[in-house]
C-alpha cells in the first residue's frame, strides 16, 4: 500500500467520498494542497482529520481550510507535523466553529502564539474543547 497522498489518489479525483467522516493520512508523504482541497470539497461528512506525522505543510492545510473543510471539522490531529507553523494553526482555530479537539503534540514550529485566540476565549465554541500539547 502506498503512503503517497497526491492528485492521483481517488480522494483527489473530484468524485470524493461523501460518506467518509473520519480520514487518517497518518505518516503519509506527498500530502499536497490539491489533495487536501479535494478532500475538503469531496468529503462533506468529514468531521475528523488525522494528519499526524505526515509531511503536510501550511500551504496544504490552508488549501483544506480555504476549500471549507474546517467548517464541519470536530477533531484535527497534527501530531508531529513539523512543517506546520502558527499561521495555519491560527487560521484553523479561528475558522473551526465546530472544532472540539486539536492534538498538536510534537509540533516544534507551533507555539503559544497560535493559541492566543483560543486562550482568550474568542474561538472556544465548546465547553468540552480538548487541547493536547503534551510536548509543547
Amino acid at each position: 500500500m502506498s503512503s503517497e497522498v497526491s492528485e492521483c489518489n481517488p480522494l483527489a479525483t473530484g468524485n470524493g467520498c461523501p460518506r467518509i467522516w473520519h480520514l487518517t493520512v497518518r505518516g503519509c508523504r506527498g500530502v499536497t494542497s490539491t489533495a487536501l482541497a479535494a478532500v475538503a470539497l469531496g468529503c462533506p461528512s468529514l468531521t475528523h482529520l488525522d494528519l499526524a506525522h505526515s509531511d503536510v505543510d501550511d500551504a496544504a492545510l490552508n488549501a483544506f481550510l480555504e476549500a471549507g473543510g474546517v467548517s464541519r471539522l470536530q477533531e484535527l490531529d497534527i501530531t508531529g507535523c513539523e512543517k506546520l507553523t502558527n499561521a495555519s494553526i491560527a487560521v484553523a482555530l479561528s475558522r473551526g466553529v465546530n472544532l472540539t479537539t486539536l492534538i498538536a503534540t510534537g509540533c516544534a514550529a507551533v507555539t503559544g502564539a497560535a493559541l492566543g485566540e483560543l486562550v482568550a476565549g474568542k474561538v472556544l465554541h465548546s465547553s468540552t474543547f480538548r487541547l493536547n500539547l503534551s510536548a509543547f
